[in-house]
């Protein structure tokens, strides 16, 4: 019988993890005195979203000689995937009542490694607790193969502190949107870990760039394409930002020394502004310093505080530290700064546009 086929009898089991690769797994089953001793062939990521960042961990994973396997919204997505990336996908939108399949479950259930990159909508439970609750318990309590679940929420959470430095154990204030809907769902996961022992950790991401998704595609638009909420953003004077590859590092280093109950804010060393990153970005892509114009102070970006004011509510102002995933993990960013990440990103264009 094999591994998952004998999970899937969901037997009463205390898992025990002797290696730190996770490559052996001791099962010992109460009807029984002496431990058996399964083989894991490799540590298993199911990914819920593969979309940007979700993608990028299951790239990486895979380099590494994980098993993969995620969701995506689509059919035709999940084959695209699977064709072109190698990722096995299956479709889930739970956002449009649609749950996983059978199939799916049962890749779940033999995960060792769990990451959610799916957003709550305004208002609501988060999607995925709200549609496979259960079933994330018992790759906890039952088949007990689920060591690391990771959760994917944002620096939003901390709402407005006028420029002030915030840290994982700073007030959460946003009061609205987004950033109220983050701090609902964290508290969905964080309950998850204090009543059924489903070992959860939460990341909370800046602005994330990296290949494709960067100042870079930004700038290389047409003049005046800028959308009403990128003109309204660039009035911000510090922005949180992470890159992709440091994203997925950082949660590779969790994986490697899990907390769970942890809370880890993933963000780079410079809080720039947004006109400092585009001006930036603009030199790279053309050789030359930006016009005044992009190199303008952000409280400057608009041509006239009655222009400012007609593109909404002042954003909320504040500077993430990313100090306790230094210290705690060890981790080292790649990218500490929109610098390193741009050029880095601009280099790969040149050679093989949007690798990762």
């Amino acid at each position: 019988m094999g591994i998952c086929a004998f999970l899937s009898q969901r037997r009463a089991l205390l898992p025990h993890f002797d290696d730190p690769g996770r490559r052996r797994l001791t099962l010992i089953c109460k009807c029984q005195s002496e431990p058996q001793d399964i083989k894991v062939a490799s540590p298993k990521l199911f990914v819920f979203g593969l979309g940007y960042t979700g993608k990028g961990l299951a790239k990486l994973s895979l380099g590494k000689g994980w098993d993969v396997a995620g969701t995506c919204r689509t059919l035709e997505g999940s084959r695209r995937l699977l064709q072109y990336e190698g990722i096995q996908a299956f479709p889930f939108d739970p956002n449009a009542g649609a749950s996983l399949s059978p199939q799916a479950i049962d890749t779940l259930h033999c995960s060792t490694h769990i990451l959610s990159s799916i957003p709550p909508a305004d208002g609501t439970a988060d999607p995925v607790l709200a549609m496979v609750g259960s079933e994330l318990q018992s790759c906890a309590s039952v088949t007990g193969l689920a060591q690391w679940v990771g959760y994917l929420s944002s620096t939003g959470v901390y709402g407005d502190w006028q420029g002030d430095w915030v840290d994982e154990t700073s007030e959460l204030r946003a009061t609205q949107g987004k950033g109220y809907a983050r701090i609902l769902a964290e508290a969905a996961w964080r309950q998850m870990w204090e009543e059924h022992k489903v070992p959860v950790h939460i990341f909370r991401l800046g602005g994330i760039y990296g290949p494709g998704r960067s100042a870079l595609d930004a700038v290389a638009q047409q003049p005046g394409q800028a959308s009403r909420n990128q003109r309204r953003r660039a009035q911000k004077c510090f922005t949180a930002r992470s890159h992709v590859y440091d994203i997925c590092q950082a949660l590779m280093a969790s994986m490697e020394c899990p907390r769970p109950g942890a809370v880890y804010n993933i963000v780079d060393d410079d809080p720039a502004s947004r006109a400092e990153v585009m001006a930036y970005a603009e030199q790279l892509l053309t050789g030359r310093p930006a016009p005044a114009a992009v190199l303008s102070t952000p409280e400057a970006s608009s041509s006239s505080a009655a222009d400012a004011s007609a593109l909404g509510p002042q954003l909320e102002e504040k500077r993430v530290s990313n100090d306790l995933i230094k210290k705690e993990l060890g981790f080292r960013l790649s990218f500490p700064t929109y610098r390193e990440g741009l050029a880095d990103i601009h280099s790969r264009d040149k050679q093989s546009p949007h690798s990762f």
